[in-house]
């Protein structure tokens, strides 16, 4: 969450820079508009967590399916432990990563 407050800041940084006038009548809310940058930065951290949370969802539906059609290929593709248990775990991880990384790009 932190790394997604951080990228959030930087973008609303950016964006008020280009044109702080019209920054303020889209994100602020109260009389004075002086709480567009905090506005902004909490809409778009939720956002990017939301975008993390969908990454994640899908990769655990991808892992799943992979899973059902091939139980033993899927655990020694996956599995790191003795018993390849930590196959399902290790699947959604990485594919989760692969998601996130292409929606960041």
């Amino acid at each position: 969450m932190a790394t997604d407050t951080k990228n959030a800041a930087k973008e609303c940084k950016a964006d008020r820079a280009k044109d702080p006038d019209a920054f303020k009548t889209t994100w602020g809310t109260n009389v004075n508009k002086a709480n567009a940058f905090g506005k902004c930065v909490s809409s778009k951290a939720k956002e990017a967590v939301e975008q993390q949370q969908e990454a994640t969802l899908n990769a655990a539906q991808q892992c799943k399916a992979d899973r059902a059609k091939d139980p033993d290929a899927f655990k020694t593709t996956w599995g790191t432990n003795v018993n390849k248990a930590n196959a399902f775990g290790k699947c959604v991880s990485s594919k989760a990563k692969e998601n996130g990384d292409s929606q960041n790009d």
